[in-house]
């Protein structure tokens, strides 16, 4: 048996789906989003995020840099870092499911952290930067 965190974007909650939102706080300063969790030992674990970039106000041209990381306690272990792509268009089909392995930290009680920050290729386009 695998026990998943599944978790549309970047909300985290053990055993059933948390909708949340992670979006930097500026075009410098990343958002993070970090919860504990216990892994028993015995049992398969695995993170699975569904994420998406907004393919609303500016389809095709707002994506994201996505990071997700483990902190043992000791250590912080780094999953190699993801460019979210918005789609062309809305739709389901610009959803996607990311699975991490969490089965080296079982039966640890560890911080499961998602860091989403601007960068990737196509820049920052959906945040006002202008005057009132």
């Amino acid at each position: 048996m695998t026990r998943g965190f599944q978790t549309p974007f970047a909300g985290l909650r053990a055993g059933m789906p948390f909708i949340g939102k992670g979006t930097p706080a500026s075009e410098t300063v990343p958002c993070h989003t970090v919860r504990k969790v216990d892994l028993p030992a015995g049992v398969s674990h695995e993170l699975r995020l569904t994420v998406s970039g907004d393919p609303y106000e500016h389809p095709g041209k707002s994506d994201f840099v996505m990071a997700v990381g483990v902190h043992d306690g000791q250590s912080m272990n780094w999953f190699p870092t993801e460019t979210i792509n918005p789609g062309s268009h809305p739709g389901e089909e610009n959803w996607d499911t990311r699975t991490y392995d969490l089965r080296p930290h079982a039966g640890k009680t560890v911080c499961l952290v998602v860091k989403v920050a601007y960068g990737g290729p196509l820049g920052v386009c959906n945040e006002f930067t202008g005057s009132l």
